[in-house]
């Protein structure tokens, strides 16, 4: 008897399909960070550095990406000077989202 009341009562339990989906949310909330706007100085060093890169060379980036500043080391697999972007894997970093560019030797 206790058993069958049990039973009948976890169907009326709450049900998260989606289990962890609410919490993700909550997160990405936390992180949002506003664009921050760059000097002179520090959009001639990004650009000077492009000028340098080409396919194959290993670089640090800070980029900005779905409202926050992410920073990754990565190998460059394509460049497109003519559509400003850097070509990762499936990703893609536009130069106008960079803050930071490192070369890594």
């Amino acid at each position: 008897m206790q058993s069958d009341r049990l039973d009948r009562a976890k169907q009326f339990m709450p049900f998260d399909a989606l289990k962890g989906f609410r919490e993700a949310i909550k997160e990405k909330e936390k992180q949002i960070e506003n664009r921050t706007s760059m000097d002179e100085d520090n959009i001639n060093n990004i650009n000077n550095t492009l000028l340098k890169l080409k396919v194959g060379l290993r670089v640090k980036v800070t980029y900005y990406e779905e409202y926050r500043y992410i920073s990754k080391v990565i190998d460059i697999k394509k460049l497109s000077f003519q559509s400003g972007k850097i070509i990762i894997n499936n990703n893609v970093i536009y130069f106008d989202d960079l803050k930071d560019i490192t070369i890594l030797e």
